[in-house]
């Protein structure tokens, strides 16, 4: 069993590096849209004609979070909301040309910064931390599978 002091600095560290690092780029780049709903944009983007359910799903997060959440991509004239022609309770969410044009532009100011920001890193640090960060998303996405 791992000590709870190394738990609870990794979760703080986490959380801190999550923030900074989704709040960096945007501010570069002067735009209206927090980290979260980078997030939803980006799945979006690579996922046309989803529904909203698979978004929340994706996100964690619950219907009236995620209607809010899709209330402002729509009103930012990101993405576009449809009804589903086979199931009209379905609602399908797309990026509209302007979304997608931003997502990708904030896309690439992310990966700038992260460039700048990992450029001190030796090339088998990055190796091994990409490692580590690839190893913990497979325990939590099985983890999440096993809650439901």
């Amino acid at each position: 069993m791992r000590k709870t002091g190394h738990i609870e600095e990794f979760i703080r560290l986490m959380g801190q590096f999550h923030k900074l690092q989704g709040k960096a780029a945007l501010k570069d780049l002067d735009q209206a849209i927090t980290p979260l709903q980078f997030g939803a944009l980006w799945y979006i983007v690579k996922h046309p004609r989803s529904s909203v359910g698979l978004l929340a799903n994706y996100l964690g997060l619950s219907s009236s979070a995620i209607a809010q959440l899709t209330d402002r991509l729509v009103g930012s004239k990101f993405i576009i909301r449809e009804n589903d022609a086979r199931d009209r309770r379905t609602v399908l969410l797309s990026a509209t040309k302007r979304g997608s044009q931003t997502c990708m532009k904030l896309y690439k100011a992310r990966i700038q910064k992260m460039k700048k920001i990992l450029a001190f890193m030796p090339e088998a640090d990055l190796t091994e931390l990409i490692r580590i960060f690839s190893t913990l998303l497979k325990k939590l996405q099985a983890e999440r599978l096993r809650m439901g």
